[in-house]
């Protein structure tokens, strides 16, 4: 899952011009809200299936 990071493997990255505002890994509270976050959101349909998302591609 690509909110549970392994540490040993993690490599911080920077993207467009600035760097992060923090490389900090989440905390455990972190990553229980965004999965929190995202059961919502799945509720609400908002993502979609492989059959929608080879249909984009």
């Amino acid at each position: 899952h690509p909110f549970l990071l392994n540490t040993q493997t993690y490599t911080p990255r920077c993207y467009g011009i600035t760097g992060p505002i923090s490389e900090d890994l989440p905390h455990e509270a972190d990553l229980i809200q965004t999965r929190k976050l995202i059961d919502s959101l799945k509720s609400y349909g908002v993502f979609e299936d492989d059959l929608e998302l080879q249909h984009r591609l």
